[in-house]
């Protein structure tokens, strides 16, 4: 894989997201351009092959931008959304030491 040295600045940039899955699909197109192979990256990141080669697909139609996180489409998350109003309250409540 090749990449111009704005894309690699762009890259570096990105991998230090605090979205971790914009970071690490930074991080494994920069191993890429460095020659590891998609089955050393995806062991390296604990996801599988394909999922890389995605990455890297992602990266060449769209460049550093197409790496970036999106909202994901679907149905709402009911279940976390229902966890978290309830952590919320008991959270909010004085604890007494």
């Amino acid at each position: 894989m090749v990449s111009t040295s704005d894309q690699l600045r762009a890259l570096q940039e990105l991998a230090r997201s605090e979205r971790r899955e914009e970071a690490d699909r930074a991080r494994a197109i920069v191993l890429s351009i460095n020659g590891w192979t998609s089955g050393q990256i995806a062991r390296a990141f604990g996801v599988t092959p394909d999922s890389e080669r995605r990455w890297r697909s992602w990266f060449a139609e769209s460049g550093v931008e197409g790496l970036r996180a999106r909202e994901r489409s679907g149905r709402k998350a009911v279940k976390s959304e229902a966890a978290a109003s309830v952590v919320a309250s008991l959270l909010a409540a004085p604890v007494a030491d």
